[in-house]
C-alpha cells in the first residue's frame, strides 16, 4: 500500500501559515502599557474642556460639560476633596451628573490589545465622601458610582465594553482587579464613571482613580 504524503505536507503548511501571519497578525502575549498610569498632571478643577492638562489622557466627556478634575497630592483638593494620592503627586476625579451626563478619559495604549487574548488589569479607586460643586447652588456629588472600561480604535471610542466594576462605595483606596478578553484588536482605552446598576434615574456622584496597571497577558 502506498504511504500518504500528508505527514510531509503538514510541516510545510505550518511554515506557510507562520510566514503569512508574520506580516498581518499582531504578536500575541505582549504587555500593553498604560501611558501616565498614575494620572500625573497640573492640578485643576473642571472649568474649560480645553484646559484639561493630563499628559497622554484626553477628556472624553459630553459637549458643553466641564472636564474631570486633576486633584493635587498635598492639602485639600477641589470641591472639598481631601483624599491623598495612592501613587505619585496627583490623581483623577470623575463624576456622574443628574442631567444624564458623565465624565470619562481616553488614552492610546503602548501596544494594541490582541483579539481573544486574556489580560489582567488593575486600578486604584475610591469615593470621596465630600464632593461639593458650586454653581447657582451647592450640589453634592458624594454618591457612589461604577467604573466602566471601554476599548476602541480612536480616542474616546466605545467600541467594546471590556469590564465594569461594582459600585465603588469605599472612601479609602482599594485596588479593582479585572480580567478582560477583547473580541478584536484595540489600540485605545477609555475609563468612564457611570451610575450604579439598576439606577432608575441619573444622580450626582463621584469616583477617584489612581495607579492604573498595564494590561498583562496571561
Amino acid at each position: 500500500m502506498k504511504k500518504s504524503n500528508t505527514h510531509r505536507l503538514f510541516p510545510l503548511l505550518l511554515l506557510l501559515l507562520a510566514v503569512s501571519c508574520k506580516k498581518d497578525c499582531p504578536a500575541p502575549g505582549q504587555l500593553a502599557e498604560t501611558p501616565n498610569a498614575s494620572f500625573e498632571g497640573i492640578p485643576a478643577q473642571g472649568t474649560n474642556p480645553d484646559d484639561f492638562n493630563l499628559n497622554s489622557w484626553k477628556n472624553c466627556g459630553f459637549p458643553g460639560q466641564t472636564p474631570p478634575e486633576i486633584h493635587p497630592g498635598e492639602g485639600e483638593g477641589f470641591f472639598g476633596v481631601t483624599t491623598l494620592p495612592y501613587d505619585g503627586e496627583t490623581y483623577l476625579g470623575l463624576v456622574v451628573r443628574d442631567n444624564d451626563t458623565w465624565e470619562a478619559v481616553g488614552s492610546m495604549l503602548g501596544t494594541p490589545l490582541v483579539a481573544n487574548q486574556q489580560y489582567k488589569f488593575s486600578i486604584a479607586a475610591c469615593r470621596s465622601d465630600v464632593y461639593q460643586l458650586l454653581g447657582n447652588q451647592v450640589s453634592s456629588f458624594r454618591s457612589a458610582v461604577r467604573l466602566r472600561i471601554w476599548g476602541g480604535n480612536d480616542f474616546c471610542a466605545d467600541e467594546e465594553l471590556l469590564a465594569q466594576s461594582e459600585t465603588v462605595t469605599n472612601t479609602e483606596w482599594e485596588l479593582l482587579n479585572f480580567t478582560i478578553k477583547p473580541s478584536k484588536q484595540l489600540q485605545y482605552v477609555k475609563l468612564e464613571a457611570f451610575y450604579k446598576e439598576g439606577s432608575l434615574f441619573p444622580y450626582n456622584g463621584n469616583i477617584l482613580l489612581d495607579k492604573a496597571s498595564a494590561f498583562e497577558p496571561f
